[in-house]
């Protein structure tokens, strides 16, 4: 979609171009709302420090983490792994606050890592294997 030309309005929101995300206007909203599960994704993984490219998305994305109950979930494609942390954006939150990670399994063991594989690998002590599948893995996250 280019949102050059267009903006896509919800009941509680609109699309952020950068994210894809729906940003409503009120963080509150989440904050009175127990929620069983909260499923995440991230732009940016560095160390273990996450970064959102939309600075409109990265407050709720903050409360939601940081002050929401529930079982927090990281959902990831491994390509957000990366050697610097996007420029000049604070980390909202870090691998640590989640309670899960779910990440594709790397289906050729034969091949060379990618750099994402790489700087996952160096995480890899932050994790309990609970499902391993043919094609992802869902992680608990060690709590110290």
């Amino acid at each position: 979609m280019n949102f050059r030309n267009i903006e896509v309005f919800t009941p509680q929101g609109h699309v952020d171009p950068s994210t894809y995300a729906i940003v409503g206007p009120s963080t509150p909203l989440f904050e009175e709302v127990s929620f069983d599960f909260v499923v995440q994704g991230t732009s940016c993984v560095h160390k273990t420090d996450l970064y959102i490219e939309s600075q409109e998305e990265w407050p709720r994305k903050r409360t939601i983490l940081k002050d929401c109950t529930g079982e927090k979930i990281l959902v990831l494609t491994k390509h957000e792994f990366a050697d610097e942390p996007i420029p000049s954006i604070e980390s909202y939150g870090s691998i640590a606050d989640y309670d899960w990670v779910v990440v594709p399994k790397r289906k050729a063991l034969d091949l060379p890592k990618k750099r994402y594989d790489i700087l996952f690998d160096e995480c890899a002590s932050l994790f309990t294997p609970e499902i391993l599948s043919w094609n992802y893995e869902i992680l608990r996250v060690n709590k110290p």
